[in-house]
């Protein structure tokens, strides 16, 4: 069962994801990647404390039938997501894998996103995380 956080504890993270996706789609349109320090800096996090927001920003995805916008979230020293990127969520039909990361890659770049609100609405990221999650 999840902990509930205190609204200050929500409100914060809440703006962490929804600035993280308004950074993420701009890349994913340019086709770029950002690094996980690279990403921390803009949205004013510790790159280190970024999973959470990952996991948020994947479940909102997932929710509206589009490819991970955390796949561009790379690693400085491989270019790749971080070994828990891989993990495959409960009943995950299709999980990336390092060996097809470069194809869905591009995938998601080709994606059209133009119907897409961005950034969405925190209680739309919060519905997301809440029904395809994992924490």
């Amino acid at each position: 069962m999840r902990q509930r956080r205190s609204r200050s504890q929500a409100s914060t993270l809440d703006g962490a994801v929804l600035a993280a996706i308004a950074v993420l789609a701009e890349r994913r349109r340019e086709g770029k990647n950002i690094t996980y320090g690279a990403l921390g800096a803009l949205i004013g996090r510790h790159h280190r404390t970024l999973t959470p927001i990952l996991d948020r920003v994947g479940a909102w995805c997932y929710s509206i039938g589009k490819g991970s916008l955390a796949m561009l979230v790379v690693s400085k020293s491989d270019g790749l997501p971080g070994w828990g990127f891989f993990e495959p969520g409960p009943g995950e039909p299709n999980p990336i894998t390092p060996r097809t990361y470069h194809a869905r890659r591009r995938k998601l770049c080709a994606e059209d996103w133009s119907r897409v609100k961005i950034p969405p609405s925190a209680h739309d990221v919060a519905q997301a995380f809440e029904r395809y999650g994992r924490e």
